[in-house]
């Protein structure tokens, strides 16, 4: 990140965390996941109370001073729900989350779908709560891959009880910030073979895959030299896989 883009974020942070202590409803901000994002989302995090939408697993390895914070969508839902206000700012990483479960919702995009939380909307149609959405920009390749980072607020309020058609022009305006990183995916997209499996029926293709491969080792078993300590790894494994196949992500 640059010395001015680093400036512009630190500007960004102060007036946010300056409007919360005035008053201001804590925020909610769609974010791509990318060096300066993260860089962002844990220095706003020291500052206001701030909860994390996103894979712990993947965070753990991208930004472990606040993978402790990462949650599910549903989980910040259940949390939230019964207060009239968002209790503290919600920072959602929507390329990271992969879900088979009823809170995930197709959209399409062009001649594609995609897979996203709807849980987003839900809070902007409950709290009206401000939202922000990352704007990314990228430089370089490879090792020498970077990126910049700036917030746009983002313009209107959610109705409630909007018809399909509505709701997935909402939601495309909504995760905009991912969406448009998947136009062109770059080096400096930590999130990029992520997000490739929230697209169409890659998931599920590759939960297939991987289910058949470790039942194949299984089967294999009386020919490897230890069967007893890999057959019990393999198990678990293969029970987790079929038990929580978001596992699999990252």
């Amino acid at each position: 990140m640059s010395a001015l883009s680093d400036f512009r974020l630190r500007r960004r942070i102060a007036s946010l965390v300056r409007d919360w202590r005035r008053g201001s409803p804590l925020p909610l901000i769609i974010l791509p996941s990318t060096p300066a994002s993260l860089q962002f989302a844990s220095q706003l995090s020291r500052d206001m109370p701030v909860a994390v939408i996103g894979s712990p697993r993947l965070l753990a390895d991208w930004a472990p001073s606040f993978c402790v914070q990462a949650r599910s969508p549903l989980d910040v839902w259940r949390d939230v729900k019964m207060h009239k206000q968002l209790p503290y700012a919600v920072i959602s990483y929507p390329d990271q989350l992969i879900g088979v479960d009823p809170s995930f919702y197709r959209v399409a995009i062009g001649d594609s779908n995609c897979a996203f939380s709807i849980v987003e909307m839900m809070l902007l149609m409950k709290f009206r709560a401000p939202a922000y959405l990352g704007k990314v920009r990228f430089c370089g390749r490879g090792e020498k891959a970077a990126s910049t980072l700036t917030l746009h607020g983002f313009a209107g309020e959610v109705p409630a009880g909007l018809p399909k058609g509505e709701f997935d022009e909402w939601m495309l305006r909504l995760m905009e910030p991912v969406i448009e990183c998947s136009r062109n995916p770059h080096d400096g997209w930590l999130a990029r073979d992520v997000f490739a499996l929230k697209v169409d029926g890659n998931f599920e293709k590759m939960l297939k895959i991987r289910l058949l491969e470790i039942e194949a080792l299984l089967r294999m078993g009386d020919d490897l030299p230890e069967p007893v300590p890999l057959y019990r790894e393999l198990q678990v494994e293969l029970q987790s896989l079929r038990r929580k196949p978001q596992l699999l992500t990252g």
